[in-house]
């Protein structure tokens, strides 16, 4: 009897002491979480438990299933989110294989896509400049989108508020902006101005010529028509002009071909060929380190050479010298000059001087211009050549005024296209008191 008692001791004291083991492990509770979005991330982090072999799981929202594929051993934890939407994170404390409850939830947090900002587009030549306000926060990217095409035109993801798209084909464009942020993409943002690249095709010209032989006024129309080919390379770059003349009987009197040459995106030559493609005349052109001609050589077929010298003055005003080379090669002034004035990238006077040992004249030419846009505008290089086509816009009306003042005035009549592009031009001259004549009608295609 006494040794039964004896067992029935030892046993229970051997269960008693595996339960004091058992209960020797005493998991720590776990804390309140702190939740902070920083873009599409979130940094959860809560206060340290001591002690060793602690981890931790967390977990997001009600979810039972832990979003940590390891148990942690640091107190933080960086959660990338995939979806917009409201956050809140709760964690566990791991010892021996034994979790605790889960702990206080952390704030929620809110993830939404960033409002799409509006984009700002400016043309330049065969380019578009898009930009558009940055966006702040960590991991934002940008896609760009050209009018209603639903495809992107960017190849990659944009890290910077800025995009340049070279157009391929003249026409209108706008352009709208996606915000991008762990892997989600917002909608597109209001499209933005449309900027329109337009380049005159054809020109047609016809020049009216008035006779009077007994009271009988007789007009006589001369007509050419240019048409212009660019570099598929580069849509706004010249490549040729062909131009055919004829007379009022709309016989054909002349064919010829300009040939542009280009050094980057200047115009550094043009060649006048005719119909079997041989050189009748060409001009070479300079320019100054700030892309500003300096010099125009024009040489004929029978090599005479004349040459025009630009000088840049402190007032703005541009002054120019004339010089005739001879066939031995001897350089003499014609005895013209001229100074320039500009005003919003227009020539507005021309005051031009001839001096010889028997004669001096002056001549000053004022312009008035339009608010619409040079057909020739973004032809590339036009705008660094003095001439009509480096003005930015339209001549409306002149008048000359010579040293015995004699005058001599012309205006001009336009119909625009709904882009604000040149559709015809009438022009119309005056010499002194002399009734106005239609002296040219000049009507484009684009």
């Amino acid at each position: 009897m006494k040794k039964i008692i004896t067992l029935l001791c030892v046993s229970f004291f051997t269960l008693v002491s595996c339960s004091s083991e058992d209960e020797s492990v005493k998991v720590p509770p776990a804390t309140a979480t702190q939740a902070v979005l920083d873009g599409a991330t979130v940094k959860v982090t809560w206060p340290a438990v001591v002690g060793s072999g602690i981890t931790y799981n967390i977990y997001r929202n009600d979810d039972p299933v832990k979003i940590n594929a390891e148990p942690l051993t640091e107190a933080t934890y960086t959660d990338v989110l995939k979806a917009v939407g409201s956050y809140t994170y709760t964690i566990t404390v791991n010892l021996a294989g034994i979790e605790s409850e889960k702990g206080i939830t952390s704030e929620k947090v809110v993830f939404a896509l960033p409002k799409t900002p509006i984009a700002q587009a400016v043309l330049n030549g065969p380019t578009v400049a898009v930009t558009w306000p940055a966006v702040a926060g960590t991991g934002i990217t940008y896609n760009v989108y050209k009018n209603d095409n639903p495809v992107k035109i960017n190849t990659a993801p944009l890290t910077e508020a800025k995009f340049t798209d070279v157009l391929t084909a003249t026409g209108s464009y706008t352009y709208t902006i996606t915000v991008n942020l762990s892997g989600l993409e917002s909608p597109k943002g209001l499209a933005s101005g449309k900027v329109v690249l337009d380049l005159p095709k054809t020109e047609t010209f016809e020049d009216y010529s008035y006779s009077t032989i007994d009271g009988v006024t007789t007009t006589t129309i001369y007509k050419s028509v240019s048409v212009s080919t660019y570099d598929s390379a580069n849509i706004t770059k010249l490549a040729s002009a062909s131009l055919t003349s004829s007379n009022s009987g709309n016989t054909t009197v002349s064919k010829r071909k300009v040939v542009y040459t280009y050094t980057g995106n200047l115009i550094t030559k043009t060649e006048s060929l005719d119909v079997a493609g041989v050189v009748k005349n060409s001009t070479v052109y300079t320019y100054n380190d700030k892309n500003k001609m300096t010099s125009s050589t024009y040489t004929n077929s029978k090599g005479n050479v004349s040459k025009s010298v630009y000088v840049y003055n402190t007032d703005g005003t541009v002054s120019s010298t004339d010089y005739i080379t001879s066939v031995s090669g001897v350089v003499t002034p014609s005895g013209n000059t001229s100074v320039y004035t500009f005003l919003n990238g227009n020539l507005v006077k021309d005051v031009n001087s001839y001096t010889s040992t028997n004669y001096n004249s002056t001549e000053t030419s004022t312009f008035v211009f339009d608010t619409k846009n040079n057909p020739s505008k973004y032809v590339l290089g036009l705008s660094n050549i003095f001439g009509t086509a480096a003005n930015v816009n339209n001549i409306i009306s002149s008048i000359s005024t010579d040293s015995s003042s004699s005058t001599y005035s012309e205006r001009s009549e336009f119909t625009y296209d709904a882009n604000g592009n040149v559709l015809t031009e009438k022009t119309f001259s005056k010499e002194g008191n002399a009734p106005e004549k239609l002296s040219r009608t000049t009507t484009y295609t684009y």
